[in-house]
């Protein structure tokens, strides 16, 4: 993935939420993303999930999950997260 907006495409996987990360699991590897270091979370058109991870934005396409639902629960968590370190995460709107 780059900053000029071009995304490296990873091939298909699985999402996972916990308290403290946000991890996917896909054919060739995974990500793991610690909530600490989410920035920011928003959806567009309703099936793409973005986050920033520090200053690396990441793209996750929803084919199959309600893209709505992801942006609900993994900024909930974040935000959680970020209240306790003082700090706010922004959300897209619904």
């Amino acid at each position: 993935m780059s900053e000029a907006g071009r995304f490296e495409d990873l091939g298909t996987g699985k999402m996972f939420l916990t308290n403290h990360r946000l991890v996917w699991e896909g054919p060739q590897g995974g990500l793991d993303f610690r909530l600490e270091h989410v920035i920011d979370v928003n959806l567009r058109l309703f099936f793409m999930g973005r986050i920033n991870y520090g200053l690396t934005p990441y793209r996750f396409q929803f084919t199959q999950d309600s893209g709505l639902k992801w942006l609900a629960y993994v900024a909930t968590a974040a935000q959680q997260v970020a209240a306790k370190e003082g700090r706010k995460v922004t959300m897209s709107p619904f």
